[in-house]
């Protein structure tokens, strides 16, 4: 016998292994054996002696000396505030709950009153109070008996526990959805690419496919991303604002840096520009190139000038 396990339990237990034909001689000794050291010295105490008629001291009789002993010093008031402070606990289900509130109202000795008392408390210390409220307002109308009460809690845990497997599976569904749509939206963002022929961004079939290039009438892609140099078919008109001497030059024969081009509208498309700068307050005629970066003045034409630069040598 463990030493905190109940001696009703015990006792039970150990008479169902013992509804067996045996001398009961045989019993009495093999509860000494399984019965422990302290219950081998209280049953020495008690000085048992065989009934009249009977070989040896039963079995049942060591069992009745035992009941005396023990019972004399239960405490029926401790039980009963041992039962009323159960509460069902945070996790623990229904069936745990009822269980050990049945293995404690039995030590308090309640007799007749033991279901109603039993009904009372199992509605007192449920862990769901929606539940419990109904429970209190169904009873306060019409008397419920402990197995009714007993039903109706068990099917509102199972109500519960199937609802939140439910809501559980749809929340993972969710999710799943939710992570496959991300995953979709990448592999097309990875699919697209920075098209070269079209300059746009799309996966595979590209809209320049067919169509014909307006700069080089070649096909299959668009003027914008045409990699042929571009036809010069209106030249635009360039008026120079301004001029800036410079001393610090290389090599060449250079005397001015343009600094700013406003564009205008080309009225012919091959239209020759000439424009007149004074350098070295001598007035010279150049023609403009807007894709070169200097001009020419030939020396012929520096000969002619009051004021005459310093000339070096070009490298070039």
């Amino acid at each position: 016998m463990k030493k905190e396990e109940p001696l009703v339990d015990w006792r039970g237990e150990l008479l169902s292994v013992y509804n067996f034909e045996a001398p009961e001689k045989t019993k009495t000794a093999l509860f000494r054996h399984l019965c422990g050291e302290e219950l081998k010295k209280q049953l020495r105490a008690f000085d048992l002696k065989p009934n009249d008629g009977c070989e040896g001291v039963t079995l049942q009789q060591v069992l009745q000396e035992f009941d005396k002993y023990f019972l004399a010093y239960q405490n029926e008031v401790f039980a009963s505030f041992k039962f009323l402070e159960i509460k069902q606990e945070q996790g623990e289900k229904f069936s745990d709950y009822y269980s050990r509130l049945r293995n404690a109202v039995v030590e308090c000795n309640y007799g007749e009153s033991q279901d109603r008392m039993l009904r009372d408390k199992l509605i007192q210390g449920l862990l769901d109070k929606a539940l419990q409220e109904r429970l209190i307002r169904e009873t306060s109308k019409k008397a419920r008996a402990l197995q009714e009460v007993v039903s109706e809690c068990k099917t509102a845990e199972n109500s519960k526990v199937q609802a939140s497997v439910k809501n559980e599976k749809l929340t993972v569904n969710a999710l799943k959805n939710f992570k496959n749509y991300r995953k979709q939206s990448i592999n097309n963002q990875k699919n697209e690419f920075n098209c070269k022929q079209c300059g746009k961004k799309h996966e595979k079939k590209c809209p320049a496919f067919g169509t014909k290039c307006r700069n080089c009438d070649g096909r299959n892609h668009w003027a914008k991303m045409c990699r042929t140099q571009s036809k010069q078919k209106n030249m635009a008109a360039r008026r120079v604002n301004a001029m800036e001497e410079n001393s610090e030059n290389s090599d060449t024969i250079y005397t001015g840096e343009l600094k700013s081009v406003n564009e205008l509208d080309a009225k012919e498309t091959n239209c020759v520009w000439y424009e007149k700068f004074l350098v070295n307050k001598n007035a010279v005629t150049f023609k403009l190139d807007t894709g070169s970066q200097v001009n020419v003045i030939p020396k012929s034409e520096l000969l002619k000038w009051v004021e005459k630069p310093v000339v070096r040598n070009c490298c070039a």
